[in-house]
């Protein structure tokens, strides 16, 4: 990223500037239709916010080996992150719930925030 297109990117979060800030951060995440894996972005950015209020930031591979979309599911990465998965949990991004069988890659391009991270936060339901 040039210096004019980091200064483009800031100026377009201070100002609202949605086209602005997308001009330049869809370079950054264009992941097109997930048909070519040449546009795919390599790694999901993902922060996991745990019930014991630490947070973690696994490392999730978005394409594998053999160039194909490595299509993980929420529930996978609770468990690379040491978070049992059972009925009583339930994961929340940006105020919605999210199905434990969710794909990431598609939540990601979907639900990312402007710094290209998925926020995770996992809860356990009380009942």
């Amino acid at each position: 990223m040039t210096q004019a297109e980091h200064a483009m990117l800031w100026n377009g979060l201070l100002t609202w500037s949605f086209d602005e800030f997308w001009s330049i951060n869809r370079k950054l995440m264009d992941c097109g239709d997930g048909s070519n894996v040449n546009q795919t972005y390599k790694h999901v950015p993902v922060r996991v916010y745990k019930p014991d209020m630490t947070y973690c930031q696994p490392y999730v591979v978005a394409v594998g080996e053999d160039n194909s979309i490595n299509d993980v599911s929420i529930s996978q990465v609770l468990k690379s992150v040491c978070i049992e998965v059972s009925d009583d949990v339930c994961v929340v991004s940006q105020g919605i719930e999210i199905p434990l069988g969710g794909s990431l890659y598609k939540l990601s391009q979907t639900l990312s925030y402007p710094d290209n991270f998925l926020y995770l936060t996992v809860t356990n339901l009380v009942t």
